[in-house]
């Protein structure tokens, strides 16, 4: 998370406003809140608006916890002083929201079970863990939705991807 004091102007002065115009007010609230929250934990959620007015047929509420689930994953498997990207659209009354962390290629058996109730790849203290893309994937069925899974090659190593329409 090194940047110079003129991407941190642009990122504050540019980045920020955007998500603060856009029409949905409590999720621009709610994502700036985890904007911090990584911060605290010596993180970068790196944000981009595409558009500022963002339609989805489902209500805020429910479009929050869609995103919670989503940066909440990235930002776990983000080292500290890493950093997790979150890019919002919309399009044809859908919203799309993209989430991108550093990770390796997963597995078919992760692709198989990413969405059972309980399954997880964490290890250690496994309570409470393996529902948040059980409960993403109850979400976007119920509205019809679809989720995408990629590995993203960069110059800076492998990303996964979560790409979400609703």
């Amino acid at each position: 998370m090194t940047c110079n004091i003129t991407d941190l102007f642009y990122y504050f002065t540019e980045a920020i406003c955007d998500l603060l115009k856009i029409n949905l007010s409590v999720v621009a609230g709610f994502v700036y809140s985890k904007i911090t929250e990584a911060q605290k934990d010596q993180k970068e959620l790196v944000v981009q608006v595409a558009s500022r007015d963002l339609k989805s047929r489902m209500p805020e509420y429910e479009l929050i916890r869609i995103i919670g689930i989503l940066i909440d994953n990235a930002l776990e498997s983000t080292a500290p002083f890493g950093t997790a990207y979150l890019y919002l659209d919309s399009r044809q009354n859908q919203i799309e929201i993209k989430t991108r962390n550093k990770g390796s290629v997963k597995t078919n058996e992760f692709r198989q079970n990413m969405f059972s109730p309980g399954y997880t790849t964490k290890t250690g203290d496994r309570h409470g863990h393996g529902y948040g893309l059980y409960n993403l994937k109850k979400l976007t069925d119920k509205y019809n939705g679809k989720i995408y899974l990629d590995t993203v090659n960069t110059d800076q190593g492998d990303y996964i991807q979560f790409d979400v329409i609703v």
